[in-house]
């Protein structure tokens, strides 16, 4: 995964602080891609997990980790 330049992070944790129901927005999108995991077929397994790991890189960048303030 593409490591998020020193500059866009300091961005995304101010995007955070002023915006905490995005991060809360995201936390849910993410566990509804987790939910939908087990049930995915296989020709589309591979998009659901591509999402799921997006969405964690992206609430990682924004807060440091993966859990929401």
């Amino acid at each position: 995964m593409k490591q998020i330049p020193p500059a866009f992070k300091q961005s995304f944790e101010t995007l955070a602080r002023q915006y905490p129901e995005l991060g809360e927005f995201l936390s849910q999108w993410r566990q509804e891609e987790l939910e939908k995991l087990p049930y995915g077929t296989a020709a589309n397994l591979d998009v659901l997990r591509g999402r799921v790991q997006t969405l964690t890189e992206l609430q990682k960048g924004l807060f440091g980790r993966i859990e929401t303030p």
